[in-house]
């Protein structure tokens, strides 16, 4: 599967087009609030840490917008101190 992805899209990209869809309802339902990501990602596609109050798209495997998400909080930490919600 590949990513459409823009810096104002979050896109669930794994092979396995249930899991993508399992996310999104996860999304939808307010089960999945959190998410995390390396820093270096975004250092290697040249693209700006995410900030609080982005608003970004949330898009389902067949790369329809399906919810928009406000970030409320964004924190750098090391890996080993990312906490369990997450």
């Amino acid at each position: 599967m590949q990513a459409v992805c823009s810096p104002s899209s979050h896109c669930f990209v794994d092979r396995d087009l249930e899991v993508v869809e399992f996310l999104a309802a996860a999304v939808l339902s307010g089960a999945k609030t959190t998410t995390t990501a390396l820093v270096l990602g975004y250092e290697v596609d040249d693209e700006p840490l995410p900030e609080v109050g982005d608003r970004l798209a949330v898009i389902d495997s067949a790369e329809r917008p399906v919810a928009v998400i406000e970030l409320t909080d964004v924190r750098v930490v090391r890996l080993a101190d990312v906490d369990l919600r997450h």
